[in-house]
């Protein structure tokens, strides 16, 4: 199996891979352009990468986690974005590493000393946030078009285009 940046060769077929850039980062995570291009000067690891001017920087699905999670600790746990820069490089180790596949999934994240805890099963939490990670994977799943509905109540989308429908009419009879 290879991987190439613009075509993925499994077995000898070939599917073109999409390419994720800003506006989908920031359709994903609730972002303005702006505040995104700040955002990522403010986090190491995404300021330490070279981007060549008029050439669109490209995330990976791991990348769209990560700045999800990121706004979720901005917006809803009012965390300070210098605090989360401390983090960023073991957030992003976290959420892009192995793990064990579950649409449940929780973080753990506490500051002080920085440990960030990806779990899988109820365990009592200790000291710091416990965030879900069901409504991110939720969300980036949906807008990639990867995966199963998260729910009974979730019926995926039918790709149907413009049809005709042909058929004759019958007069009503009065």
């Amino acid at each position: 199996m290879c991987v190439d940046w613009a075509q993925l060769c499994v077995y000898g077929t070939q599917m073109k891979v999409r390419k994720i850039t800003a506006t989908d980062v920031c359709e994903v995570t609730g972002y303005s352009r702006h505040q995104l291009r700040g955002l990522l000067d403010d986090l190491l690891i995404y300021s330490r990468k070279k981007t060549v001017p008029r050439v669109a920087r490209e995330f990976t699905r791991a990348d769209l986690i990560v700045l999800a999670v990121v706004r979720a600790l901005e917006t809803r746990h009012s965390v300070r974005r210098d605090v989360i820069a401390s983090i960023s490089d073991l957030l992003r180790r976290t959420l892009a590493g192995p793990k064990m596949v579950n649409r449940d999934a929780r973080l753990l994240i506490s500051f002080d000393p920085p440990t960030i805890g990806y779990l899988t099963s109820v365990t009592p939490p200790s000291d710091g946030i416990l965030m879900s990670l069901r409504p991110i994977f939720q969300r980036v799943d949906q807008y990639l078009g990867h995966g199963l509905p998260y729910g009974e109540e979730v019926q995926p989308e039918l790709k149907f285009g413009p049809g005709l429908v042909a058929g004759s009419r019958k007069k009503a009879v009065q």
